[in-house]
C-alpha cells in the first residue's frame, strides 16, 4: 500500500494479534506512516483498557464491523459511557435521574449484589463509581420509590429505564 491514510482512517479500531491489542486509531505520528497514535486501548493479556498510546503500523490489521461493535460496546460498559465519534473517547453519559443531596436511593457495583437503600450526597466523575452517597461510592444508582421499594435486598434488574 503506497499511502497508508487510504487503509487506517481516524475512528478506526485497528488489531495487532501478535500483542493481543485493540485500539482506536486517532492520526499518524509522522508521514512515513510507521508510527500512530490511540486513544482507548485494550490489552487481551491482562484483560485491561488502557489509553493514549503509540504504535507500530507493520503490526496492525483494521478490525472487521464486527470486532469494532464488540469494542466500542465493551469500552462503554467499561468506561459507563458512550463512545463519542468526534473525540473518540467514551464520555460520560448524563444521569437518567438529577438525584439532589438527601434524595433516597437504591445502590449496588454490580449485578450480582442486592440493592441497598441509601441517601444520595453528589456525583462523582469517574468511570465507576459514578455515585457519592452518605456511606460510600457505587457504580448504580437507581430512585427509591414505590415502584422501585420490591428491589430492596434483591439483585433482581431494574429495567424501568434506571442507570443500569
Amino acid at each position: 500500500m503506497r499511502d497508508w491514510t487510504k487503509f487506517f482512517k481516524r475512528g478506526d479500531v485497528v488489531y495487532n494479534k501478535d500483542g493481543g491489542l485493540y485500539a482506536i486509531f486517532e492520526g499518524w505520528v509522522n508521514d512515513d506512516y510507521t508510527e500512530f497514535n490511540t486513544t482507548i486501548n485494550y490489552y487481551e493479556s491482562i484483560a485491561s483498557f488502557g489509553t493514549e498510546e503509540v504504535c507500530y503500523t507493520d503490526c496492525f490489521v483494521k478490525a472487521s464491523d464486527e470486532e469494532r461493535a464488540a469494542f466500542i460496546a465493551n469500552a462503554e460498559k467499561y468506561y459507563n459511557g458512550k463512545y463519542n465519534p468526534d473525540t473518540l473517547q467514551v464520555e460520560s453519559v448524563k444521569p437518567e435521574y438529577p438525584f439532589k443531596s438527601f434524595d433516597k436511593v437504591l445502590v449496588r457495583d454490580n449485578d450480582e449484589q442486592a440493592w441497598c437503600a441509601n441517601y444520595f450526597s453528589h456525583y462523582k466523575n469517574d468511570p465507576d463509581y459514578f455515585y457519592v452517597c452518605i456511606n460510600g461510592i457505587y457504580h448504580y444508582c437507581i430512585p427509591y420509590n414505590e415502584h422501585t421499594a420490591h428491589l430492596l435486598g434483591t439483585s433482581e434488574a431494574y429495567t424501568e429505564g434506571g442507570s443500569e
